[in-house]
């Protein structure tokens, strides 16, 4: 079974048959196999762990402790080839918030292109996060490992994060508006202009009740626009998408009027809602015979919509490392 593990603090790295490696307690794999979507390097995923304690670990008095250092995504191959760089597992930046684990794409992967190695959160090991890769020579082959940084401390944990050679796991802010969809996207979302050509010329309504629908994940949506001097009105509603046609279309935000008239021509967030669930939703748009009585024209431009898409991975069932020792103090419980 593959185990991601790395180096002990305490190694010396001039003697490499002397290496003391650390494995984490505990891990599951994610279920994203052969993605629906494209996906670039750094692009932010993310899965629902429910009620999975991911991010407790006990302490030495056996109290258990929410820690923002214990988990760890590693997109990590069965077969691994330590001689190889191509396949030395790649921790990504990782953050609990709520019961939502975000992590980084650790590269690209092709839509529906079944991936080389697989996606697994490492967790139960305190101080996980705080390692770096580090190249070392073995039978003249240069390897890599990852080693934990000297005495990890929740103290110097922010003083060690500007240094350069240190792998910093943690992110700062995630963006939950990564995904952008406009007219010429392609893929599973989609933003679309209804009589394209007649009702909307290159985005920009030619007529009151014109009409457009976009496909977008929750719980998130930005609708970006053209506001100005010469902008009409717009109303929205957001429905949760059909999976089978025995569903039944229910309504999670009914019809909402926007007026798109400013001072200063400019492109602007029109409608921001966080509001929705983890699941796929459909936008109407339809713009109003009405205006704002300081409008000079009825016409509305909508330019993109910005969400994060939800690629609905899973965990895997929990599995525990072979060298887990347990104790009647500490420990997993």
């Amino acid at each position: 079974m593959t185990w991601f593990k790395y180096l002990s603090d305490d190694n010396d790295l001039n003697f490499p048959s002397t290496f003391k490696y650390i494995q984490p307690s505990l891990k599951r794999q994610l279920s994203l196999l052969a993605p629906k979507e494209y996906i670039h390097k750094n692009d932010w995923l993310f899965v629902d762990i429910g009620n999975n304690e991911i991010n407790k670990i006990y302490d030495q008095s056996s109290v258990k402790q929410s820690q923002n250092h214990s988990y760890l995504v590693v997109y990590e191959y069965d077969n691994l080839d330590q001689s190889s760089l191509s396949s030395t597992p790649s921790p990504v930046k990782t953050k609990v918030v709520d019961s939502i684990v975000y992590f980084q794409a650790a590269q690209n992967h092709e839509q529906y292109v079944s991936m080389s190695g697989k996606y697994c959160i490492y967790y139960g090991q305190d101080y996980l996060k705080y390692i770096n890769a580090t190249p070392y020579v073995e039978n003249n082959k240069t390897k890599y490992a990852y080693i934990a940084i000297p005495e990890a401390s929740a103290i110097a944990y922010d003083n060690l994060q500007s240094s350069p050679k240190h792998f910093d796991a943690t992110p700062t802010d995630i963006n939950l508006y990564q995904t952008v969809i406009t007219q010429k996207s392609k893929g599973h979302y989609t933003l679309a202009f209804l009589n394209d050509g007649v009702d909307w010329k290159e985005s920009v309504s030619q007529k009151p009740t014109a009409r457009a629908f976009a496909s977008f994940s929750g719980p998130n949506l930005k609708i970006h626009a053209m506001t100005g001097p010469a902008n009409g009105k717009i109303k929205i509603r957001i429905v949760s998408k059909q999976e089978k046609t025995t569903d039944i279309e229910k309504v999670a935000i009914d019809w909402t009027e926007i007026d798109c008239f400013s001072l200063k021509e400019q492109e602007a967030v029109i409608y921001n809602t966080t509001k929705l669930e983890y699941k796929d939703y459909n936008l109407e748009i339809e713009v109003l015979e009405d205006k704002n009585i300081l409008s000079t024209g009825k016409s509305v431009q909508i330019i993109k919509i910005s969400f994060l898409k939800n690629m609905y991975i899973t965990l895997g069932e929990q599995q525990i490392s072979e060298t887990l020792v347990f104790t009647s103090l500490g420990g997993i419980r």
